[in-house]
C-alpha cells in the first residue's frame, strides 16, 4: 500500500510537470513567434534587353528565404544581387518563419522591351529584318565607381528610442533618388524611427543616380530594453527658524541720573574694593596642573590618618568590667 502510495507521488509531482512543461516547450513558442515578413525591390522595372537590374530584398522573423519564377536558389535573410533578364521576367522571394511555420512571399516583375527593328524591302528579294541595338543607357551597380552606405545614431538603442538612418552615395551622377526597405521604409537620405519591440532591426537603401545605376547599403540597430531610472525623492525642506531677538537691556544707571538719584560714594570705593578682590582672587587661581598634585597629598594624607587612628583604637585595651 505504502509502494502505490509513493508511486502516486511520483505521478502527480514529478512526472506529470514534466510532461505538461514539455508540451508547453513545443506549442507556446509556435503561438507567440513574430510573423516572418520580407520585402523586395527590382529597379529598373522596364529596361531594353541586354541591360541588367538590380535586386534587393529584406526580411525579418526568418533564417532564410528561397527564390523562385526569374531566379532561384536559397538566400540570406538580407541581400542584393543582379539580373539580366531578356523576356518580361517576374521575381518571387519566399520566407518561412524561423519555428518553421508562418510564410512570408513577395514578388516583382520586369519589362523587358526588345532592340529597335528595322525592315528595308529589296527588289526581287525576300524581305531581309535588319536589327539594330540601342546603346545601353544602364550600367551594372557593380560598377565601382558608384557606391552606398548606410549608418544609424546610435548604433544601440532602447524600446521607443528614436533612431535616426542615414544614408550616402559616392561616384552617381545627380540628381539621386533614395529608396528604402526593410525595418524601416521611405524616400531620402534621412529615415527617424522608433520600434517597440526587442531584436536586430535591419534596413536597405538604394540609391538611383541620373544614369539609372543604383547602389545598395545595408545598415543594423540592436534594439534592447530600456533602463528604468528611479528619481530620488526630494528632500523635505526644513522650515526656516526664527530667532528671536534679544530686547535691549535698559541702562539703569543713566535712568537713576535722570530722576536725580546719585550713587554714594562709599559704595562706589566699596564696589570698587570688590572688583580688585574679585580681580585678585581671578587672577591667583590655580591652574589644573599644579591643583591634581595637592589633591592628591591630601587624599594620601587623610588616607594615612584615618589608618593611625584606626590602629590605635584597635590595640587599646578594654576596660575591665
Amino acid at each position: 500500500m505504502a509502494y502505490n502510495f509513493l508511486k502516486k507521488v511520483i505521478y502527480t509531482a514529478v512526472i506529470l510537470p514534466l510532461l505538461f512543461t514539455a508540451v508547453l516547450s513545443v506549442f507556446i513558442p509556435r503561438v507567440f513567434a513574430a510573423a516572418p515578413s520580407v520585402s523586395l525591390i527590382v529597379h529598373p522595372t522596364t529596361i531594353h534587353r541586354g541591360e541588367a537590374v538590380s535586386i534587393s530584398w529584406n526580411a525579418s522573423n526568418t533564417k532564410e528565404c528561397t527564390a523562385s519564377e526569374g531566379w532561384g536558389g536559397t538566400f540570406s535573410p538580407y541581400g542584393s544581387t543582379y539580373a539580366y533578364p531578356r523576356v518580361n521576367t517576374g521575381y518571387a522571394l519566399s520566407c518561412v518563419g524561423i519555428d518553421g511555420s508562418g510564410l512570408a512571399t513577395a514578388r516583382a516583375e520586369v519589362s523587358v522591351i526588345d532592340p529597335l527593328t528595322v525592315s528595308a524591302p529589296i527588289q526581287g528579294s525576300p524581305v531581309v529584318t535588319q536589327t539594330s541595338y540601342s546603346p545601353p543607357s544602364y550600367y551594372p551597380p557593380s560598377a565601382p565607381s558608384f557606391t552606398a552606405a548606410c549608418a544609424t545614431n546610435p548604433s544601440s538603442a532602447s524600446v521607443g528610442q528614436n533612431v535616426i538612418f542615414g544614408a550616402a552615395s559616392s561616384g552617381g551622377s545627380s540628381p539621386l533618388r533614395y529608396q528604402w526597405i526593410g525595418d524601416v521604409q521611405g524616400i531620402g537620405t534621412t529615415q527617424t524611427k522608433s520600434f517597440s519591440s526587442l531584436g536586430t532591426k535591419t534596413a536597405t537603401v538604394t540609391v538611383t543616380d541620373s544614369n539609372n545605376r543604383t547602389a545598395i547599403g545595408t545598415c543594423r540597430v540592436e534594439i534592447r530594453e530600456a533602463l528604468v531610472v528611479s528619481t530620488p525623492a526630494p528632500a523635505p525642506k526644513k522650515p526656516a527658524v526664527t530667532v528671536a531677538s534679544k530686547p535691549a537691556e535698559p541702562d539703569y544707571e543713566k535712568i537713576c541720573r535722570e530722576k536725580g538719584f546719585v550713587k554714594p560714594k562709599a559704595e562706589v570705593a566699596e564696589s570698587t574694593d570688590g572688583n580688585q578682590n574679585l580681580a585678585a582672587a581671578s587672577g591667583s587661581k590655580l591652574s589644573n596642573a599644579a591643583f591634581l598634585p595637592l589633591l592628591l597629598l591630601s587624599n594620601l594624607f587623610f588616607v594615612a590618618v584615618t589608618a593611625y587612628f584606626t590602629y590605635r583604637f584597635a590595640k587599646r585595651p578594654a576596660k575591665s568590667s
